[in-house]
């Protein structure tokens, strides 16, 4: 029951724990438990955890639509599509990033070294904190069918799910290298407006 509730707090994006909350806690309890609370010199009082959301920009939404329903689509509709699944698998969603700590767990469960096992309970728990509540059932739903015609199983779902970890890694790659680059540009000295200019030189004699 307590890591049922702990798996919906990662999931909430309203909800403030996310993966230094987590890191935190882990290295806190780590320590404690060792015998040795200064090993990280970390603060040996209480861990507080604030209710202010840790998701106050707009949330990033990925649109997933499968081939055979991308055919169906008007060319303005076409344009809101951000990943198509190459399958007849009958799917037109949007996905929501979730939180980092969602990711790294997804991120390590299918991973080529893990089982079949963790693989489908990784894909459960990132359809269940990146979808609505609605198209999370209904995905659920269609994968535990026996239809054998539903060509909706484990192996599409990993490849959109991997699809969608890459694409959201690209934007953290990209807009880590945008603060970058601003952090490197030079700066205008105080009182010269125009920034730094050249020095003119006198035409060789």
């Amino acid at each position: 029951m307590q890591l049922k509730e702990f798996h919906d707090r990662i999931k909430d994006e309203r909800d403030p724990v996310d993966e230094p909350e987590v890191t935190d806690l882990v290295a806190a309890l780590h320590d404690r438990w060792s015998g040795e609370p200064d090993a990280h010199d970390y603060d040996d009082s209480a861990l507080v955890i604030t209710t202010q959301s840790v998701r106050p920009d707009q949330p990033v939404t990925t649109r997933v639509v499968s081939q055979d329903r991308l055919d169906e689509l008007d060319t303005s509709e076409r344009d809101s599509v951000d990943l198509v699944a190459p399958m007849d698998l009958e799917l037109d969603m949007v996905f929501t990033r979730p939180k980092g700590f969602v990711t790294r767990i997804v991120h390590s469960g299918i991973g080529t070294q893990a089982g079949i096992g963790d693989q489908a309970w990784s894909i459960g728990f990132l359809l269940d904190a990146a979808l609505s509540p609605q198209d999370a059932a209904h995905v659920q739903a269609r994968w535990g069918s026996s239809d054998p015609d539903d060509l909706l199983d484990i192996r599409p779902m990993a490849d959109i799910v991997t699809a969608l970890l890459s694409g959201w890694g690209e934007q953290d790659r990209s807009n880590r290298a945008q603060r970058r680059s601003a952090a490197r540009a030079p700066k205008k000295r105080p009182g010269n407006p125009g920034g730094n200019k050249s020095r003119k030189t006198s035409p060789a004699s």
